[in-house]
């Protein structure tokens, strides 16, 4: 992930959106946007989860270039 939010720092314009599916389990996908490191540059927008099978889940992260 670090290489991820690396090349958006460079990459992105100001005002540009980075969006990624980040695996969590149900329990986990609540807090994740609170625990994950975002530099500085990137704001985040939203994040949305879906349950996937048993425990499963996974979480759509919106983050935006500042």
């Amino acid at each position: 992930m670090k290489a991820l939010l690396g090349l958006a720092e460079r990459r992105l314009r100001p005002g540009g959106r980075l969006v990624f599916w980040h695996p969590s389990t149900a329990k986990r996908a609540p807090s994740l946007p609170e625990t994950l490191p975002f530099p500085e540059s990137l704001a985040f927008v939203s994040a949305a989860t879906q349950q996937l099978r048993g425990e499963q889940a996974r979480t759509l992260i919106v983050l935006e270039r500042r």
